[in-house]
């Protein structure tokens, strides 16, 4: 739309102070939320041992690296209902691709693209990074802890391979801005995981005795980085 005359114009400056409002109030209300939720997630088990007396000071220092704590037993009783829930949530999700199966015929066909050649590169690095981190080569000792990040970026390129290949497009090439943001983001939505786990001690590292706090804080966040997309470039394709 043009604004030639008075009324439009006008018209249109309303509008456009319209959306502007609207976007505004809905990102004050997510950053709202969003503070809102890392205060509970950080403030909470924190005022809990604080009002346990227990020392905080574990929970406070960085990086968070837990120790080995004595595990509960084994319980069957835990194990069959966490079992049961899983299983009830995978048989809710096969019911509905059925559904969506059966509504196939009115979607519109995709023609596949060739797999490119960079997921071809992406594939050799899973692909090695794999054989190496499972093997004990004496020559590569000092750079097996390493390849975790390189196995996992490996397979974030095959993925995005695959969906430009079904789809046509991927976050890779069409939207790499958000696949950096997607890294940052997960390299601080892991560390989140890394405090909670302070106070539950769920589980902990080995190999880390001759690493700086520096070095610890580093390639964790290299590792940590690759989690939420890696996620979200699976849903992608799958999508």
């Amino acid at each position: 739309m043009t604004c030639t005359d008075r009324s439009s114009f006008e018209w249109c400056v309303a509008d456009s102070y319209s959306v502007i409002f609207h976007y505004s109030s809905f990102m004050l209300l997510f950053i709202t939320v969003l503070f809102l939720t890392a205060l509970i997630l950080t403030g909470a088990p924190l005022a809990g041992a604080w009002i346990l007396g227990r020392d905080l000071t574990p929970h406070l220092m960085l990086p968070h690296m837990t120790q080995a704590v004595e595990q509960a037993s084994f319980s069957w009783p835990a194990w069959i209902g966490m079992a049961m829930f899983i299983l009830i949530l995978c048989v809710i999700y096969l019911l509905i691709l059925m559904r969506a199966g059966k509504r196939v015929g009115n979607i519109v066909p995709v023609v596949r693209k060739p797999f490119p050649c960079w997921g071809m590169a992406g594939a050799v690095l899973l692909l090695t990074s794999w054989f190496l981190a499972w093997n004990r080569f004496e020559w590569f000792a000092a750079w097996q802890p390493f390849t975790f990040t390189p196995l996992w970026c490996g397979y974030i390129v095959v993925v995005n391979a695959l969906t430009q290949m079904r789809k046509g497009s991927c976050l890779l090439i069409n939207r790499p801005r958000y696949m950096v943001s997607l890294f940052l983001l997960s390299a601080i939505f892991w560390w989140c995981f890394e405090y909670l786990n302070t106070y539950i001690c769920n589980w902990h590292y080995v190999g880390t005795e001759t690493l700086t706090p520096g070095q610890i804080i580093f390639h964790s966040s290299l590792a940590y980085a690759t989690v939420l997309t890696a996620v979200l470039c699976t849903m992608e394709w799958l999508g």
